[in-house]
């Protein structure tokens, strides 16, 4: 990875700080959404679990930005459901990373938190189906 000095150097001023930028927002999504793991508080869509509006949604679920990390609370037997894109789940204690396709799901086989992020260029779209209690 180049550093920001020889970053600079490679790339007009301008380039390079959109660069610099960019990669600071990524970490900051990350660090939110690995505090709201930690602490179990979400804030912002997080808290609200909205969507962003879409007018040409074609998938039902939630949409998930490309790059857009985000956490959330599973019970026993809740399924994650992919309808659209691809999408990368972590959870603690698990050191294997879970890549989703459309039409796969992810069951949680515990209480837990997963924090999960958007692959690709496109948003995804997902459902959270919750088990019968």
């Amino acid at each position: 990875m180049l550093s920001a000095p020889r970053l600079s150097s490679a790339l007009s001023p301008l380039a390079a700080q959109r660069l610099l930028v960019a990669g600071a927002t990524r970490v900051a999504r990350v660090a939110a959404a690995v505090a709201v793991m930690v602490s179990g508080v979400a804030t912002g869509a997080q808290a609200r679990g909205r969507a962003a509006s879409r007018p040409f949604a074609l998938a039902p679920g939630l949409c998930l930005p490309a790059a857009q990390a985000r956490s959330l609370r599973l019970l026993p037997g809740d399924a994650l459901v992919v309808r659209e894109g691809r999408i990368w789940l972590t959870r603690e204690g698990d050191r294997r990373d879970h890549f989703l396709q459309p039409g796969t799901s992810w069951v949680a086989t515990q209480r837990e938190v997963v924090v999960i992020e958007g692959l690709g260029e496109a948003p995804s779209r997902y459902e959270v189906e919750r088990a019968k209690r």
